[in-house]
């Protein structure tokens, strides 16, 4: 009687130790349920080694590879444009296509400021045409004199934000936007300098971003060109891309020598009003809108009114 006296507690206390876990078990599997399909788009997906031991495990019940099974496709000579490219040394032409791919956000217009082009003499390249399709927003309803034409990219104003020495038209995402210009002569092309559009800090949003250019059908440059800052004020890497096409001493120093960017000394940037730098536009492109916003060029440095 006293060992059944003491087994007694013993096993009430197990009973119910049994009961709570029985019933912490069913309350786990009832939150399961009503919570899986939630839970279940929230768990991870699996990393790189998940993936691994996955392969291992049907490896197991495939058929051992034969030997005449090509594992790994043989290297080849032509290389992928989107990997493997490379900037050409002095490639050699005529005719240059800048084709545009994007802005740097703008889903409306597109612009530069200028384009320079060196060749291996380190001379200016001459250049005989330039045009573009679009040719600038002057094929628009609303627009038929606005400035901002695409001959002003070769003006040799490019550190500005007058509307009269700057390149504007619209775009349209998908579609086709491209610059052609013809050289006076062929020539070995050593440096490409693209002025991206600097009317504003958010206007510089219409600048060009990827482009693909084509000298004489031969790609010659893919990637991405930076945007400008929005004001007058730093080095023209704060202002687009330079691209160059050698790096031998003596040509890029002959381009120094007859660069003109490089002429403006300090005396003449602290020429700039700030008040122009700073400038912020009256209008500004509106993101849930898909209707093209107007745009108007302002009448010159000297003249505010009217401006974007």
């Amino acid at each position: 009687d006293t060992q059944a006296t003491g087994t007694l507690p013993w096993l009430q206390w197990y009973g119910e130790k049994e009961y709570a876990l029985h019933a912490s078990w069913d309350s786990l599997t009832a939150f399961d349920r009503a919570h899986r399909g939630r839970i279940s788009a929230l768990e991870p997906q699996g990393d790189i080694l998940d993936e691994f031991l996955k392969q291992q495990r049907n490896s197991q019940y495939e058929e051992p590879p034969t030997p005449c099974r090509k594992e790994e496709p043989e290297p080849s000579i032509e290389t992928d444009g989107d990997s493997d490219f490379k900037i050409p040394v002095l490639p050699y032409g005529q005719h240059l296509v800048i084709d545009i791919k994007s802005t740097w956000g703008d889903r409306h217009y597109v612009g530069l400021n200028g384009i320079e082009i060196f060749s291996s003499t380190g001379e200016p390249v001459q250049i005989s045409s330039i045009t573009a399709d679009p040719p600038d927003i002057n094929i628009l309803p609303a627009y038929g004199k606005d400035p901002r034409v695409v001959s002003n990219l070769i003006d040799g104003v490019n550190r500005t934000q007058d509307d009269m020495h700057v390149w504007l038209a619209p775009f349209t995402p998908g579609m086709t936007h491209s610059i052609s210009i013809e050289f006076t002569h062929p020539c070995q092309v050593a440096l490409i300098r693209i002025w991206n559009y600097n009317k504003s800090r958010i206007h510089s949003f219409r600048g060009v971003k990827d482009i693909t250019m084509l000298l004489d059908t031969q790609c010659i440059f893919e990637g991405e060109i930076a945007k400008a800052s929005g004001t007058l004020m730093g080095a023209p890497e704060h202002f687009g891309d330079t691209i160059l096409f050698t790096m031998d001493e003596d040509i890029l120093e002959a381009i120094f020598c007859l660069d003109e960017t490089f002429d403006m000394d300090a005396e003449n940037l602290c020429g700039f009003q700030p008040e122009e730098a700073l400038r912020r536009p009256s209008t500004a492109d509106s993101e849930g809108q898909d209707e093209r916003p107007f745009t108007q060029a302002g009448l010159g440095a000297q003249d505010q009114v009217g401006l974007e």
